[in-house]
């Protein structure tokens, strides 16, 4: 098997066209196979969500022996992952890319980290500086507002990443029937913008766990926007009685699936069978809302807990939610809560586009430090695609899309004196972008 490096010496040869032969080799230098990483650089000029990020970490190395800065690092670390390389091995492969160098070090021809060095910096992040770090993914997704907002909703679910060895936090898990994770992922229910991600055991949260992460992103929102209402928006596992409490008590506005083990048997059975009836007379779906004031032994006093009754034509969906808003039922159910499966939507995206499940090291703060990685990663591709793509097609693509079509350009660097510049394929399907991303560039430097 031949090296990377001898493969970079040899021709290797391909079936030949017309009498020509056709040769590839690896010697081609100052080209990039991530020419859009680019767009990506100058996104982050203009957010400074990773410069904000390392700012948030306190380096207590012997800086005469520092190389690598906390923030290099960093970029190096969440552009590889926003270009779809996630693996921290893939350093030793880009660390001489022109345009990775460009965009990390802001120096062309010196060489970026290498793979040990990363996994150093992965698992030396101390607990105090997780959460300030954490802190400073928050603060990204409120400076991301010009102005203060109306309404921010709350969107939080976990979500399985498996785990594959001697794992901290790592446990059992019934429903996904392996060892796995099931950290929090929080969004803004109507921007889409990624609040915050907390590594947890692989089991359903407690009350406690709930409210206490939650009670720290209410007291960072209201810090800075101190009249904006909040909405905390999830599913059954997070309807207890510790988070209904905090939740009231601080005047947060909340729907919440409600699971039907905590409701007298057969309520909302004639409901049910009106719109089965109905569905059968006019053949179609039919939906049907109640509204009723409840109140479970634990809690301390009662709630408003609505009732969809959905007949098919052959047999009746009977499905709870508890809220403290005072908006008529079926608003509440079809057009709040129901908007919650984005959600779930927009962890696929960050799964399947960066592989926020790749939590392979054995510590835990070392995994929620590359949850927090992969958070700045999600913040800069959202905020490319709702600004700079904003009006193409690639508007509501995914971000595996988004790397495949944009990001995964070819480019040729041409160095000069004074000047770099890049030199795209005439068939770039991502013209129209870059020529998008001139002009509001332009308007922007001026205001």
């Amino acid at each position: 098997m031949n090296s990377t490096s001898d493969l970079q010496e040899v021709s290797l040869p391909f079936s030949s066209m017309d009498r020509q032969k056709i040769e590839v080799q690896f010697t081609e230098p100052n080209t990039s196979s991530d020419g859009g990483l680019i767009l990506l650089r100058e996104v982050e000029k203009h957010t400074g969500y990773i410069e904000n990020f390392s700012n948030s970490l306190i380096d207590s190395r012997n800086q005469s022996y520092v190389k690598h800065t906390f923030l290099e690092l960093s970029k190096q670390r969440v552009f590889q992952i926003t270009t779809g390389h996630e693996d921290c091995n893939d350093c030793d492969l880009l660390k001489n890319d022109p345009l990775f160098q460009i965009s990390s070090k802001e120096k062309l021809g010196s060489s970026l980290s290498s793979q040990p060095t990363m996994s150093r910096f992965e698992n030396s992040i101390s607990r105090s500086n997780l959460l300030r770090a954490s802190y400073s993914i928050c603060d990204n997704f409120l400076n991301g507002f010009a102005k203060e907002p109306e309404v921010i909703i709350i969107d939080m679910d976990p979500t399985e990443n498996r785990v594959y060895g001697d794992q901290q936090l790592a446990l059992f898990n019934g429903f996904a029937d392996d060892y796995c994770f099931m950290p929090f992922h929080v969004y803004d229910g109507i921007t889409g913008q990624l609040i915050t991600t907390v590594l947890r055991p692989g089991k359903t949260p407690s009350g406690t766990e709930i409210r206490t992460v939650l009670k720290r992103i209410v007291n960072r929102i209201r810090a800075r926007f101190s009249n904006t209402k909040l909405i905390f928006r999830a599913d059954s596992h997070h309807c207890r009685t510790e988070v209904l409490t905090y939740l009231d008590e601080y005047e947060i506005g909340y729907i919440i699936g409600f699971s039907k083990k905590y409701l007298p048997r057969g309520i909302c059975e004639n409901l049910g069978k009106r719109a089965l009836m109905l569905s059968k007379l006019e053949f179609k779906k039919v939906r049907l809302f109640h509204s009723f004031q409840h109140r479970v032994s634990s809690w301390d006093c009662q709630r408003r807990v609505i009732c969809r009754a959905e007949g098919n034509g052959s047999e009746a969906d009977l499905r709870y939610i508890v809220t403290n808003l005072t908006d008529k039922t079926q608003f509440l159910y079809e057009k709040v809560y129901c908007d919650r499966a984005n959600a779930e939507l927009r962890i696929k995206d960050s799964k399947a586009g960066l592989h926020s499940d790749r939590t392979s090291c054995h510590g835990k703060e070392a995994n929620q430090f590359r949850l927090l990685l992969n958070a700045v990663a999600y913040q800069i591709m959202h905020a490319f695609r709702a600004n700079i793509l904003k009006g193409t097609q690639w508007a509501k693509s995914t971000f595996k899309t988004i790397q495949l079509r944009i990001l995964k350009t070819s480019a040729r660097l041409e160095v000069k004196k004074t000047f770099i510049r890049l030199h795209m394929p005439k068939s770039c399907t991502a013209k129209q972008v870059f020529n998008r991303f001139a002009k509001i560039s332009q308007c922007l430097n001026k205001t």
